[in-house]
C-alpha cells in the first residue's frame, strides 16, 4: 500500500525559485509552499512541464 520511495523525487527550489520577492514574513509564507507534480511511470517531467 501506497508509493514506493523510488517512484518519488524530491527537489527543493525555494532559495532559487521565489514565487515573492523579499524577507517580510509575508514573502516567507508564499515561498513556503511544496509543488506536487503526476505524470507516467518511467517518465522524467521537467518542473513547469504541463501533464
Amino acid at each position: 500500500r501506497g508509493v514506493s520511495k523510488t517512484r518519488i523525487k524530491i527537489y527543493g527550489h525555494g532559495n532559487e525559485d521565489p514565487i515573492a520577492q523579499g524577507k517580510s514574513p509575508e514573502a516567507l509564507a508564499i515561498n513556503r509552499r511544496i509543488e506536487i507534480e503526476v505524470g507516467p511511470v518511467g517518465h522524467s517531467l521537467k518542473a513547469g512541464h504541463p501533464l
